[in-house]
């Protein structure tokens, strides 16, 4: 009976663990999204030097939140999210607004994505 209470301590320390992490990563998620959001909101209003340094804040933001995820995650999303949130910083680094506009609309799009696919439904899981 003592063994069986292990194991059952086991189990939910793991699922415990489990749900942890996908609450950790949604929570990032959205952060990082609502970040974006703010960004595109100011990106008509702030001068080519200022949105530069707010995305390189961004970058640096996003390198620090996403640290964790390879743990838990598929590598090729987050990969691709990470070279969009590269060429982001080059394209407000040069004051090309299109290319920083459609930067963080792919952005945001793989981010969603990235969050869509690791939530636990059964056709993620299967």
């Amino acid at each position: 009976m003592k063994r069986l209470w292990i194991a059952g301590g086991l189990l939910i320390s793991i699922l415990v663990l489990c749900w942890g992490s996908v609450v950790y990563q949604h929570r990032q998620i959205d952060r990082l999204i609502v970040r974006l959001n703010d960004i595109e909101h100011h990106l008509a209003e702030e001068t080519a030097e200022n949105l530069k340094n707010e995305i390189e804040v961004f970058v640096d933001d996003y390198e620090k939140q996403t640290r964790l995820f390879p743990c838990f995650m598929n590598h090729s999303g987050l990969e691709e999210a990470r070279e969009t949130a590269s060429s982001l910083l080059l394209a407000a680094k040069y004051g090309d607004t299109d290319k920083t506009h459609q930067g963080i609309q792919l952005l945001r799009l793989q981010l969603q994505i990235i969050q869509e696919e690791e939530k636990p439904l059964l056709h993620n899981v299967l």
